[in-house]
């Protein structure tokens, strides 16, 4: 296995795929096309490459080696302080309990159909959903 490549083995075992990452977000051609040739010598079956969309040569270079565009991601970020939340009389944020659970895996079913999991036409939705689901119930 080429280091600039890792096995996914959770997502392996809970999607019945064999699948691995490139652990680069900026890469080459020549980086690229390593990683895509050990995939077919090792039998996997989905190599994700989470490029740095800012980095037009990395996605460039995922095109030329036949990655597809499935997802972009979003960091969004806002400091809260507690002068904020003191203002909204009934706004409460606290940690998610146990009893959260059941409505909190209903949300996260719902919640993340525009990722690379209901995207790639390799997943399955309903166990994409259920991803998510258990992803939130070990968050908590």
């Amino acid at each position: 296995m080429p280091e600039t490549t890792e096995r996914l083995d959770w997502d392996s075992a809970f999607f019945g795929l064999a699948i691995a990452r490139v652990t680069l977000t900026r890469a080459t051609s020549r980086e690229l096309a390593g990683a895509v040739r050990w995939t077919s010598d090792a039998s996997i079956d989905c190599l994700y490459f989470l490029a740095d969309a800012a980095d037009g040569a990395s996605v460039r270079a995922a095109e030329e080696n036949g990655f597809s565009l499935v997802d972009v991601r979003l960091t969004l970020e806002r400091p809260v302080s507690p002068d904020v939340l003191s203002e909204q009389d009934d706004a409460a944020v606290r940690p998610a309990t146990l009893d959260d659970l059941p409505v909190l895996m209903s949300i996260a079913r719902l919640s993340h159909r525009n990722t690379r999991f209901h995207r790639d036409s390799r997943f399955d939705a309903q166990r994409a959903d259920d991803m998510y689901a258990v992803w939130i119930e070990r968050a908590v």
